[in-house]
């Protein structure tokens, strides 16, 4: 286990939600935020459907504001949306089902981190990303985290 993830493991980790507070107007930036995320790139929702569901993923999930904008900006879209999460500290993983569920999805959230994603099935994940994560990662062994296949 690397040095970073003890730390996002122990108290300082713990403490990230007294931080960083999840709030209303900072919700709404994120959903901003991600429908011009999708408006500028080549993200194309129809063309690799395989199923009626799409998947996504967020390494590092944190509280769950990601997750409960892009719950919020999909929710009225014909297919359906599935979330998954995955955060090393605990606590983290609790308030981000708890938030979630407040906002009235109910995501799949794990015990993970971006260095081992082996647990997740090649292929399954429509949307895989990570916002605010890799700065605490060792800038060498970024690349490997970038680019498994998930």
């Amino acid at each position: 286990m690397t040095d970073e993830l003890k730390l996002w493991r122990g108290k300082f980790g713990d403490s990230y939600k007294k931080r960083n507070e999840l709030r209303d107007e900072d919700i709404s930036a994120r959903e901003n935020m991600w429908r011009q995320v999708f408006n500028n790139s080549n993200y194309d929702r129809d063309r690799h459907y395989q199923s009626d569901t799409t998947n996504v993923l967020e390494v590092g999930c944190g509280q769950g504001i990601n997750l409960i904008a892009l719950s919020n900006i999909t929710r009225n879209t014909t297919e359906k949306t599935a979330f998954f999460g995955i955060d090393p500290n605990e606590k983290s993983r609790k308030e981000c089902i708890k938030n979630c569920d407040m906002h009235g999805f109910k995501p799949t959230i794990k015990n993970g981190c971006g260095q081992a994603l082996s647990d997740i099935d090649n292929g399954s994940m429509d949307l895989v990303f990570t916002s605010g994560v890799l700065i605490h990662i060792k800038p060498e062994d970024q690349l490997s985290v970038m680019k498994q296949n998930v």
